[in-house]
């Protein structure tokens, strides 16, 4: 899969700490930065709007399109068929989300970014805490993730993850990774809300979060040979 970063006049719009990413694109960072500043090296400080469908002979239609402004003024339409319902969540409030995070100290951002021409934004924090380890030198980062769509194919989610979300395959991966913790936020009107209350709700996802590392290390302590494996497949 292609990385799908958006692409403008300066480059691809994301930024990253550390490890360079498998596609070496993106703006290296060497000093934590604060969610205002993620925003502006991404570029991601664009608004998204709703507009109204209609047919062609100008009937209105129980349905939006999803679209942002170039430079120009000109509109660029991101989702072209969503509910009546249907609440953007604008970038600038996802950043915003981690501030609570980054100014006590638990967390900096790692990796954030702009894919699809600005359908998709992540932002990608890793925790202030000791990595998981689960068998000697096989250590877990832990990250909180935030994804978003402006395309209306996908709910936000927010959580934990331990996948580097660099692009396109690695959000996919996070979304699917059975030990990540992530919230499903649907795009309705009250989303904004919705988001900072999930703040509340992180210590649980994080105590299962730990509780499926404890699991991997009791899994490791147990070989399987081949004897045992043709055992289980005949009793089966």
């Amino acid at each position: 899969m292609a990385h799908e970063l958006a692409i403008d006049s300066q480059g691809a719009q994301m930024l990253f700490a550390g490890e360079t990413p498998w596609h070496k694109l993106g703006v290296k960072i060497d000093k934590a930065v604060t969610a205002e500043e993620a925003l502006a090296i991404c570029r991601a400080d664009y608004t998204v709007y709703t507009g109204g469908l209609f047919t062609s002979k100008s009937v209105p239609v129980r349905a939006q399109y999803i679209y942002r402004l170039d430079a120009e003024g000109n509109q660029q339409v991101l989702g072209d068929h969503v509910g009546p319902d249907y609440t953007p969540l604008q970038n600038r409030d996802a950043f915003a989300w981690f501030n609570p995070f980054i100014e006590a100290g638990e967390a900096v951002i790692d990796t954030a970014g702009v894919m699809r021409d600005g359908a998709r934004v992540w932002v990608l924090a890793r925790i202030n805490r000791k990595s998981m380890e689960i068998l000697p030198g096989d250590e877990v980062v832990k990250y909180v993730l935030l994804s978003n769509s402006h395309d209306g194919m996908m709910a936000a989610r927010v959580g934990y993850s331990a996948v580097r979300v660099v692009c396109a395959n690695t959000l996919a991966m996070a979304i699917e990774d059975k030990a990540s913790k992530l919230m499903r936020v649907k795009h309705t009107k009250n989303i904004k809300e919705a988001i900072v209350s999930i703040r509340e709700t992180m210590n649980l996802a994080d105590a299962a979060f730990e509780a499926t590392a404890e699991q991997y290390r009791r899994l490791v302590k147990y070989q399987v040979v081949e004897a045992d494996i043709k055992k289980y497949v005949q009793r089966v």
